[in-house]
């Protein structure tokens, strides 16, 4: 028997099959060695974050995503025409069971930026032979660290909400382009999570989602998956 694949084994997939080849168009050094870098696409390059280039490490300053300049510490002279940008971690369950798996994770840059499917999700089954297996409602959120309680509103939309709104925009690409996915059906409704956490009304954050503070986005998504067998002796 065919049994379907579990949406959230489906969405793993995804995420861990997702690339970020950084393409470098110009490369400037200031007088005091940071340095400056146009590239092709920002992604999800968020300052503080380290990156490697050439066999060096460089921590990410600031970025300006009208030009899609990114400044680095200081280093050695950046020769290299590319790079790869560090990956999303991948993560799935309730918000209570993935904060306690998130806090017992010793290195901050193992925990994000990261995809959560949070568990419950929705799916409707067709039992006739339409070639859409199913449709799936399900609430995903793109997060990162941030320092909220000490950065404000436009310094967390640059430094966390936006990276993430990008890395999404990728994430979206990334379920258009796998076969598995019926690429004009999928929706969304986007909200921007400058605190994220548990939040009572006129009192703002109540209780942390876990140990760190993040941002990012939450989406509210439906997506329509194909059958992965279709021949009767499956």
């Amino acid at each position: 028997m065919n049994y379907p694949a579990d949406f959230t084994d489906i969405i793993r997939s995804v995420v861990t099959s997702m690339t970020f080849p950084v393409t470098i168009l110009d490369v400037q050094v200031g007088g005091d060695g940071v340095i400056s870098i146009e590239v092709c696409d920002l992604y999800h390059a968020e300052p503080g974050r380290a990156v490697t280039i050439g066999g060096n490490d460089y921590t990410i300053l600031t970025i300006d995503d009208s030009t899609n300049v990114i400044t680095l510490s200081s280093g050695p002279a950046i020769t290299a025409v590319a790079f790869d940008l560090y990956l999303p971690h991948f993560f799935h369950g309730t918000p209570y069971d993935t904060a306690a798996k998130i806090d017992n994770i010793p290195m901050a840059t193992d925990k994000t930026p990261m995809i959560f499917v949070e568990v419950e999700y929705r799916e409707h089954f067709n039992t006739t032979e339409s070639a859409i297996e199913r449709r799936t409602q399900a609430r995903i959120y793109v997060l990162t660290q941030s320092n909220f309680n000490t950065m404000d509103s436009d310094n967390l939309l640059e430094a966390a909400v936006k990276p993430m709104q990008r890395l999404h925009a990728h994430f979206v690409e990334a379920i258009k382009n796998d076969p598995r996915f019926d690429p004009d059906t999928l929706e969304y409704d986007r909200i921007s999570k400058y605190k994220f956490g548990v939040f009572a009304p006129s009192k703002g954050v109540q209780k942390g989602f876990c140990a760190m503070d993040l941002s990012g986005i939450q989406t509210d998504t439906t997506m329509d998956i194909y059958r992965t067998c279709q021949n009767s002796a499956c």
